[in-house]
């Protein structure tokens, strides 16, 4: 039997572009709704947090290489307008604390960014050698046009409990944002509840669905009825100079089979020139630029290859395995990054 889930009541507004026919506290409703909608608070925000997927996704979100990204920390960066453009910049990175891996500056490894400067996106997933036997390949960077690349973000609970229903997030893709209606129209009920935690919630029913929010001018999604296909909790909020955040939280998607749980650590203002807005690629990435339609081989120098060699012939040692020597290992990287050309050469042809 396949599950219905419903969507969320800014979603359905949003949508739809319906009018509002609200019975109970209309002010704070209406609040709501322009509160979650326009989030533009938050351009210019750095936001470090936790992050740990607590299951899923079902489907691979990186082809093969989610470990680089199930649990670490996380920052989200979201720029300021770009002017004569309606675009946001914005990045997200995701770090593991690895002790021993080859080539990294600190215990605080950068295994995956994603960054959206206005007009094009670029990611990098570094390739781990801590854990492993062989030398296997190179780091991946990949570039393309608008905001296809920000993989991340889409399955992000900072991002999501954020910008839900918003209609800035679709600012952050490239698009012009969503205006709300003058007399935006949904059945519903809407009222001012008293609550332990954080005194008083703003709660939404249609039916036997509900919703609870923060009051405004926060509105964070609290929680709801199970019918809904994503869902949130936070453990309430917290105060980052003036930028008001959930201090912890869960987000899942009932469809996707995913969820995850996060906690604030800090947020603060920043300012990035957009022309400064991408991270430079790291020696040992291979860049597949989708606009180009070529690829580029940043190789790993000797001496980078003889440091990772040392690295994973501890390794091999420890289960008995023969060590690749440092010659295969540099024909390796070269042959890969061949391959990887030619193939894309043999693509461009076909189309």
């Amino acid at each position: 039997m396949r599950v219905r889930y419903k969507q969320s009541l800014a979603t359905i507004v949003l949508a739809l572009g319906l009018v509002v026919d609200v019975r109970g506290d209309e002010s704070a409703f209406l609040q709501l709704l322009r509160s979650t909608n326009d989030r533009s608070e938050f351009f210019g925000t750095r936001i470090t947090y936790e992050f740990e997927y607590t299951e899923g996704p079902e489907e691979s979100v990186f082809e093969g290489h989610d470990e680089a990204v199930a649990s670490g920390k996380r920052i989200l960066e979201i720029g300021l307008p770009i002017e004569g453009s309606v675009a946001i910049p914005f990045r997200i990175s995701h770090h593991r604390r690895i002790i021993g891996e080859p080539l990294a500056d600190s215990d605080d490894v950068i295994t995956c960014w994603e960054a959206f400067d206005g007009r094009e996106s670029r990611r990098f997933i570094r390739t781990l050698f801590f854990d492993k036997c062989a030398y296997r390949h190179q780091h991946i960077g990949n570039r393309d046009m608008g905001s296809h690349l920000m993989v991340m973000s889409r399955y992000d609970p900072v991002v999501m409990a954020i910008f839900f229903s918003s209609g800035t997030f679709s600012r952050l893709s490239g698009h012009p944002a969503y205006v709300l209606p003058d007399k935006p129209e949904i059945n519903g009920v809407a009222e001012i509840i008293p609550d332990e935690r954080f005194g008083k919630l703003c709660r939404w029913q249609d039916g036997e669905s509900w919703q609870l929010f923060t009051v405004p001018p926060t509105c964070y999604q609290v929680d709801s009825s199970p019918s809904f296909e994503d869902r949130f909790s936070i453990s309430g909020l917290k105060d980052f100079g003036g930028i008001v955040l959930p201090e912890s939280g869960n987000y899942s998607n009932a469809r996707l089979g995913y969820a995850a749980k996060y906690r604030i650590t800090a947020a603060e203002r920043f300012n990035l020139n957009p022309e400064s807005w991408f991270p430079t690629w790291i020696s040992g990435t291979t860049v597949i630029d989708s606009i180009t339609g070529e690829a580029t081989d940043n190789p790993f120098t000797a001496d980078e290859i003889l440091a990772i060699e040392d690295v994973t012939s501890v390794n091999c040692d420890a289960v008995d395995v023969p060590v690749t020597s440092h010659s295969k290992l540099l024909w390796v990287n070269g042959a890969l990054a061949s391959i990887i050309v030619v193939m894309l050469v043999v693509r461009k042809i076909r189309r």
